[in-house]
């Protein structure tokens, strides 16, 4: 096999601080486990890699031809300039365990490819260079080989992490390389997917589809970018393949680079952004069907737009009322609806919880306006009774949609007034007229609705005048003797009764006959001539007018 290097590995105690103008970074956006921080364009970051004792971020920039690295916390806040040599255009970059850097770059001056180890002291400690021709894309270091893959994508080379000796290659598809604990090497292509192989190049398993850098944490979950016709994303895979979605970064973005944590959280370089996802810390959202609802009608709320990266949330909690306590407790499901009696505005919140124990919560308000009776807009004194002898009336209402609180007067120009909340029926104190015969007439505005203000009116006849009956007799015909011969005292007698009353406003509606004020019976509509049954000639007469006024009892003259 032709050894695709040029020269053997090259040794030596070579540092090269590179002075490194600071980073600037601008405001991170951050949604709970994920965040994005905008680089400035200049430096431009073009690798990036997890790597050292404390699991430290170090970020390979591009600036007039020459590469800097920065090294950060695990946190991304900044930390120090890399001392790495003269790097001129970087193509591949990785940092193992013990803070080792690996570079693989083109030397400008000869054309050729360049492999690098600089020591976390910053002396260069190998340097091996590649065949002609051939061109890093990616490099993944692992205790037995540091693993490179070319931009050609059918070949994956291999060398020693000690002395940069070239160890061997494998045929296999893949621009992006990592390099596993049991000594084999996953490569992910744009066309195969995600592939393991053996140091001898047998492929051991496949994950299908269309992906490039790739990372694995120290469970061996492979995370890896996708690239689809929906735009660039970072997804987590399972042995069968299925996967997890860490962030969508949407059709105009792509991923250039990643590198995980072992504790599973994602760094990651995309289109001028830096990623960073943390798996154990949730984001939640919260959706009401209806910003305005209801009394008695259900809304429904919905949280399944909550986010975990690479997993979901465990549990969803929901304060309802406001109160600050979550009363309601609908496990891993984020949906559920909730009806409110009253009217008001609430504040919902939901409390979402990842699998490893952290919260978040999401709040949306809710206008629960008063449901209106079924029927058209308007207002009804006494249910639509034209007469009454109380001044206090029941107002009946059906408000427009939305409305809030209801202006009520005596007066067309609301003067005075009394607003109140909106309600099936509210007690009204009519203006009192005294004998004269006038419509009483109540105005209500109904604030709040959908289309503003509007006005409604209805009136009734305020009657506060008793009828008076001013002619009451009787005529009896003559009794059967053989009836009051049996027994006189049981005999009844129909009298045809004649009654003459007048009320000048409601008019005379109804009437009572009897012979016993105490038990008067039932009332009657009112006739000037009616009939009678009695076995006492003391027979009593009142009526009552539409208002429903009472007369005074008279007592009928018997002829």
């Amino acid at each position: 096999m032709k050894m695709p290097v040029a020269s053997a590995a090259r040794r030596g105690g070579l540092s090269v601080v590179v002075a490194l103008s600071f980073v600037l970074l601008a405001a991170p956006q951050v949604s709970a486990g994920v965040t994005l921080t905008p680089y400035p364009s200049l430096p431009m970051p073009w690798r990036m890699a997890v790597g050292g004792p404390q699991n430290h971020l170090f970020t390979a920039f591009l600036s007039n031809g020459t590469t800097q690295v920065t090294e950060s916390t695990s946190s991304g806040d900044y930390l120090r300039p890399v001392s790495i040599g003269t790097v001129p255009l970087i193509k591949a970059f990785e940092v193992d365990a013990a803070g080792n850097l690996y570079l693989a770059f083109r030397d400008t001056s000869s054309n050729d490819t360049l492999l690098r180890k600089v020591s976390p002291s910053g002396s260069t400690e190998w340097e091996t260079a590649l065949a002609a021709g051939t061109s890093a894309r990616d490099v993944s270091a692992g205790s037995a080989a540091i693993w490179l893959a070319t931009d050609q994508g059918t070949t994956i080379l291999k060398f020693s992490p000690l002395t940069g000796e070239f160890l061997g290659s494998i045929p296999a598809s893949g621009a992006y390389v990592e390099a596993l604990a049991n000594g084999n090497v996953l490569a992910s292509s744009s066309t195969t997917g995600i592939t393991e192989y053996d140091p001898a190049g047998v492929a051991r398993r496949t994950i299908p589809g269309s992906t490039g850098a790739l990372d694995t944490t120290a469970s061996g979950e492979v995370i890896a970018a996708v690239s689809t016709q929906s735009g660039a994303s970072i997804r987590k895979f399972a042995a069968d393949g299925s996967s997890t979605l860490g962030v969508d970064r949407g059709t105009s973005a792509s991923i250039a680079d990643l590198s995980v944590t072992p504790s599973g959280e994602t760094w990651a370089l995309s289109s001028n952004v830096r990623v960073h996802l943390d798996p154990t810390t949730p984001d939640a959202k919260l959706t009401a069907s209806e910003a305005q609802a209801f009394t008695g009608a259900p809304v429904a709320l919905d949280a399944t737009g909550s986010f975990v990266p690479f997993a979901s949330p465990s549990r969803f909690e929901w304060d309802l009322d406001g109160d600050g306590s979550f009363e309601t407790d609908s496990g891993a499901t984020g949906r559920i609806s909730h009806a409110y009696d009253t009217p008001g505005i609430r504040t919902v919140t939901v409390r979402v919880t990842a699998p490893a124990g952290a919260t978040a919560t999401a709040s949306t308000a809710v206008d629960v306006s008063s449901a209106s009776p079924v029927g058209p807009i308007g207002v009804s004194i006494n249910n639509g009774a034209r007469y009454t002898n109380d001044p206090q009336v029941t107002v009946f209402m059906r408000w427009p949609t939305y409305a809030k609180d209801v202006v009520i007067s005596n007066d067309g120009g609301f003067f005075p007034a009394s607003q109140r909340p909106v309600g099936a029926t509210m007690a009204w104190t009519l203006d009192s007229s005294g004998p004269e015969r006038l419509p009483k007439t109540i105005y209500a505005r109904f604030l709040g609705g959908r289309s503003g203000p509007e006005t409604y009116q209805d009136d009734i006849i305020l009657d506060e005048t008793a009828p008076a009956v001013l002619e009451a007799g009787a005529k009896a015909p003559v009794a059967s003797p053989r009836l009051t011969d049996l027994a006189p005292r049981l005999a009844k007698r129909r009298y045809v009764v004649t009654v003459r009353a007048v009320d000048k406003t409601s008019g005379v509606a109804t009437m009572q006959v009897t012979s016993k004020k105490a038990r008067p019976g039932a009332w009657r509509t009112y006739k000037k001539r009616s009939s009678f049954k009695s076995s006492s000639s003391k027979i009593f007469v009142r009526v009552r007018d539409g208002a429903g006024n009472v007369s005074r009892w008279k007592r009928l003259k018997i002829a």
